[in-house]
């Protein structure tokens, strides 16, 4: 009978913890998208507010990126965010039983948070401008397309194929070159950020077995010191997985911003024409 109970309550918490990883997941991705919408209706209704002359100083292609690519960017990160904000409780909690197992110990182990948020520093000085020609060569990418678009008939006319087909070109193998670099800088911080609670672990460890010498500790807190930093890695790369995101969400952001605090409006008349009337 006990074991039966055993067994049932720990089945019990692996069905929580099922239903509770597909609330999340599903949570986030309602929040995310309908953020995305919203953000992107207010884009749109601040196109219908803008004058004309605002409009003739962007380019098609890049209105349309802030529309799209850029508010997509810009709400990212609402999809790992609940996971690395459900993982604050559980770094409490550990911090506090790792404290009380062994102080220095803890204390060694602990540099893993500065250390995670000096690459997140590093890694976003390096990516933020590389984003920012990723986002900007994208709308040069949709600009360039929507003005072939437009002007099919005329670039027939003319002959032009070859050269609108060199631009496109130009601008897509430039946007392909921003984001390999893009992904170059990613591929080398994401393995730091990964590696980060490794090396904690392994200081504690190191420090450990010097403590474990001197009998300053004995071989079961240290064994759970280490138990308790390997619970610690996956919230700690949930918080990675969200500072990585930052640099994507304030380039997205920024450009949805011009937009959204964009002074002008166009002056509509209150008069309509009556059925039938011709137009003067």
């Amino acid at each position: 009978g006990a074991l039966a109970a055993a067994a049932a309550a720990i089945l019990g918490v692996a069905v929580l913890k099922v239903l509770g990883i597909i609330a999340r997941r599903i949570g986030a991705g309602v929040v995310q998208y309908r953020l995305q919408a919203a953000y992107r209706r207010r884009v749109v209704r601040q196109y219908l507010r803008l004058p004309l002359s605002w409009h003739q100083r962007h380019p098609t292609g890049t209105l349309l990126s802030n529309a799209n690519a850029d508010v997509e960017s810009t709400w990212y990160v609402m999809a790992p965010l609940p996971f690395a904000c459900g993982t604050v409780l559980m770094l409490v909690i550990t911090g506090v039983a790792l404290v009380l197992t062994d102080p220095v110990l803890a204390l060694v182990g602990l540099f893993v948070f500065p250390a995670i948020f000096a690459v997140n520093f590093a890694y976003s000085r390096r990516m933020a401008p590389r984003m920012t020609r990723a986002q900007q060569l994208r709308a040069e990418v949709s600009e360039v397309a929507h003005e072939s678009f437009d002007g099919a008939l005329v670039v027939k006319t003319l002959g032009r194929e070859d050269t609108e087909s060199g631009r496109f070109r130009r601008r897509s193998y430039d946007l392909r070159d921003a984001m390999v670099s893009v992904g170059r800088v990613r591929g080398l911080f994401d393995p730091m950020m990964e590696a980060v609670p490794t090396i904690g672990t392994l200081a504690v460890l190191v420090v450990g077995t010097a403590r474990l010498q001197t009998g300053a500790t004995t071989v079961a807190d240290l064994v759970s010191v280490a138990y308790l930093f390997t619970v610690l890695a996956m919230p700690i790369r949930a918080i990675g997985w969200v500072l990585a995101d930052l640099p994507r969400v304030v380039v997205g952001w920024d450009r949805v911003q011009r937009v959204l605090t964009a002074r002008g409006g166009q002056a509509y008349g209150d008069r309509r024409l009556a059925a039938g009337a011709a137009a003067e």
